[in-house]
């Protein structure tokens, strides 16, 4: 027979598995959501030269892309974190030793960019300030039997 804490053990490593599919399906399906909706608002929203609007990717192989943006979960003991990052190549498919979204995020000038355009940091402020994350995790935690 298990004991109280043997029984207490068992259940907070299911929810910590829980957690962390949670984590890993829904609540980062909800930040690509959101992401895409930033890229497109913030990072396309703006005229541009004819021939850059033309040659934009969006969806495409973009920013905006559903996939281009990796999600991954780090475990450690009783704490998991969700990552996500937007894989996105730059349009000549050459390495520069920084991704495009870091470029776009910062406004590189050596890449003319225009200005600073933080889709990802707007990402992650509009998906936990619009409680959007927690639905997520609470739907996935339901989905696991919690």
């Amino acid at each position: 027979m298990m004991s109280f804490v043997d029984k207490y053990k068992t259940f907070l490593s299911k929810v910590s598995q829980a957690a962390a599919d949670s984590l890993e399906h829904e609540v980062a399906n909800e930040v690509r959501a959101t992401m895409i909706i930033k890229a497109l608002d913030e990072v396309y929203s703006y005229d541009a030269s004819p021939m850059a609007m033309d040659s934009r990717r969006m969806e495409a192989g973009g920013l905006g892309d559903w996939d281009q943006i990796r999600a991954e979960v780090k475990e450690e003991e009783n704490f998991a974190a969700l990552e996500v990052w937007n894989t996105a190549p730059f349009q000549d498919g050459r390495l520069y030793g920084v991704s495009l979204a870091h470029v776009v995020e910062t406004g590189a000038a050596s890449f003319r960019q225009p200005y600073p355009r933080p889709f990802t940091a707007k990402t992650q402020a509009e998906v936990l300030s619009s409680g959007r994350a927690y639905q997520a995790l609470k739907k996935g935690l339901t989905r696991n039997g919690f």
